[in-house]
């Protein structure tokens, strides 16, 4: 079994030109489940971006169950999982494959097919940032924890007063972050040239100030700050606007302006409330628009205004600025009037 393993973590590298790692896992399945496959962890490392799990079940016989048996199998270790799981076989012949995509299995066929839906989206985008930033070649974006920690700075008026210095925890704000975490966050504002270190020091107190005026430092920010979207998913149910749940989307900017949001309202959470409401029964995740109550964006980050349960306007920018429906464009334009100092490249 080990052998495959590594034969499948070098066909998904080969394919998806990203590192992959396999991890074997033990799972609290029936036997006769257990009988049937082997299990690892497969994680996807995307540069710059979390890493992409799932769960394969790997054949050990590699002989084809035939496709009632094998959604009944795979059926039972997601639900004592919740987790991506993928079938991995050696030995698929054509019509094998044809019918694990007409029913939606995740399947990968070793050296032959890499079938997983449910991995499209964030592999789709994680391919389209990899290209962005090799085409930019810049790699100065900020880290999610010093983002959100900037976005709050850019909200507080107390920290552009004359003479103003700020200790490491006032820039931390209402985030906890560990020690480690806030001195890279630092380090990392410092590297961009918006925050500076003061020659005043209380014994072991350090201090610092942002360098730039509020409008200069946005200005500068959005080229280092990205979209705070890790990915999309649908759900059953509509959640609700609990501690960490967010308006996100255009119910964010209905929220904020005059534009009409769509039927479908859009949430933002991270991904640690996301699988705690999950495990909880808030609700389950939809396969199809059709049964689709709400969309949920799953953040990098806490928004700094989630406390008001919408998302902050930066973030929400960020989220935005591609899109290219004009009445979007023309909310987002609104933000300028309640801060002036908002100028998104014009």
């Amino acid at each position: 079994m080990a052998a495959k393993i590594t034969e499948l973590v070098a066909y998904l590298e080969s394919i998806l030109g990203f590192r992959a790692k396999a991890t074997e896992v033990k799972l609290n399945v029936s036997f006769s489940v257990q009988a049937f496959y082997s299990f690892c962890e497969l994680e996807i490392c995307v540069p710059g971006e979390n890493p992409l799990m799932v769960l394969a079940a790997l054949q050990r016989d590699d002989e084809y169950p035939g496709i009632v048996a094998l959604k009944k199998r795979l059926s039972v270790i997601e639900k004592a999982t919740n987790k991506v799981v993928v079938y991995v076989s050696e030995n698929m012949n054509l019509a094998e494959r044809r019918s694990l995509i007409e029913h939606h299995i995740n399947f990968i066929a070793i050296k032959s097919q890499f079938y997983v839906p449910e991995l499209a989206m964030d592999l789709r985008e994680a391919f389209r940032n990899r290209k962005k930033t090799t085409e930019s070649d810049t790699g100065n974006d900020l880290s999610p924890a010093t983002q959100a920690m900037l976005i709050r700075l850019l909200f507080d008026d107390s920290i552009y007063q004359p003479g103003v210095i700020c200790t490491a925890e006032r820039l931390m704000g209402l985030y906890q972050y560990s020690r480690v975490t806030l001195s890279k966050a630092i380090s990392e504002l410092k590297k961009s040239g918006l925050l500076v270190s003061t020659h005043e020091k209380d014994f072991s107190t350090r201090f610092y100030s942002l360098r730039h005026s509020r409008s200069e430092t946005f200005e500068k920010a959005l080229r280092v700050m990205r979209n705070p979207v890790s990915k999309r998913v649908w759900v059953n149910k509509i959640p609700s606007l609990e501690e960490g749940v967010c308006y996100a989307g255009d119910s964010a900017l209905a929220q904020y302006t005059m534009l009409s949001q769509s039927a479908q309202p859009v949430y933002a959470m991270t991904r640690k409330v996301y699988t705690s409401l999950l495990k909880r029964g808030e609700f389950e995740e939809a396969t199809h628009i059709d049964s689709a109550r709400a969309t949920v964006e799953i953040w990098r980050y806490q928004s700094p205004k989630a406390a008001t349960h919408i998302v902050d306007e930066i973030s929400l920018y960020l989220t935005q600025k591609d899109n290219k429906d004009e009445r979007v464009q023309l909310a987002l334009s609104e933000f300028r009037e309640n801060y002036p100092w908002m100028k998104f490249g014009d």
